[in-house]
Formats: C-alpha cells, structure tokens, sequence
C-alpha cells in the first residue's frame, strides 16, 4: 500500500490517501462472498438476489483508497470523483462510474477488505443485476471483540445522505 497526501479528487467530499496494487482475482459465486464467519459476523441477504449470481474474475489492478470529508449522498461522492455535477441523472452516473471502471467485484472487495484497517467502515461501488450501480459497504461489528465487519448493500446511489466519520474509506480502481 503506497500512502499518499494528494489534493481532493472534487469538491473537496474525497481525498486519495491511499494505493494498493492487487493481484488478478478468479471469478466466484456471489453466494460465495463475504462468508468467512472469522472475517464476517453478518452478511446482507439482499446481496445474493441483488447483484449478479457470479462475480466476473478481473486483471490485476490498483485500488485507491479515498477518504471521505464530508456529508454526502453517495451519489454526490461518485460525482466528486468523476468530476462531474451531482445533478445529472443517477443513471449517468452510474454509466460513467462503470465506463471509468470505478465499480469493483465482491471478489476484489474481499481482497482488498482483508489489507485495511479493521476499525474504519469502507464503502464501494458494485453492478447490480439491473446494470445500475449499488454500494456496498463494509462496517465494524461494535458487539464483535473479535474485530469481525459486517457488510451491507445500499440499493441506490442517491437516497440518503452518510454521514461520514474521520476514518470512512471508499474504495475504487484507479481511474483511468
């Protein structure tokens, strides 16, 4: 992981912080993610009827991480990434977050999950089975001592605002 101070990506919602190279990642059934019951305490059922039935395996890449500053929809944070007003349609902007290969595979999510720190909650882009894009977010379990994370799925983009704590990451593929 290469850290970084760079300037915000837009509208000063997100900053990169970090980098992280990640090997090629095999193609897995989405039933089959997030089921580590000694990494996970609890796993949304609405990811399995939601999202693809297989998450498609990816080359090798690399993961910003962003850090989130302010309170936003996640909408308005995919806006400030692509640099682009958080006005136009969420179907726009889930077109150009999927043309600028921002979305992620649970498969890559899971990769890069295992390297963060345990204590902050991480979101990132995924396809839905729509071809829309939904979130999904990663949380430390405040019951589990083991340090397990929960992992949740937000339907839509732009239904209501996060509030954001000092240690939120979002994850993304290097735009490029």
């Amino acid at each position: 992981m290469v850290l970084h101070s760079r300037q915000p990506v837009g509208a000063s919602l997100v900053s990169i912080v970090a980098t992280t190279p990640i090997g090629a990642v095999s193609e897995k059934e989405t039933k089959n993610c997030f089921v580590d019951q000694s990494r996970y305490s609890y796993r949304d059922h609405c990811i399995d009827y939601l999202l693809p039935c297989s998450q498609p395996g990816t080359a090798g890449c690399t993961i910003e991480t962003l850090a989130l500053f302010s309170d936003a929809t996640l909408v308005e944070w995919a806006a400030a990434i692509l640099g682009v007003s958080p006005r136009i349609s969420s179907e726009e902007i889930d077109q150009l977050l999927k043309a600028c290969g921002c979305i992620m595979t649970l498969a890559q999510i899971e990769v890069i999950a295992s390297r963060v720190e345990r204590g902050s909650r991480s979101f990132a882009f995924v396809e839905n089975k729509k071809g829309g894009v939904s979130c999904l977010y990663l949380a430390p379990d405040v019951d589990d001592h083991g340090g397990r994370l929960m992992v949740f799925l937000d339907r839509c983009l732009d239904v209501c605002p996060v509030s954001t704590r000092e240690d939120d990451r979002l994850f993304v593929q290097r735009i490029v």
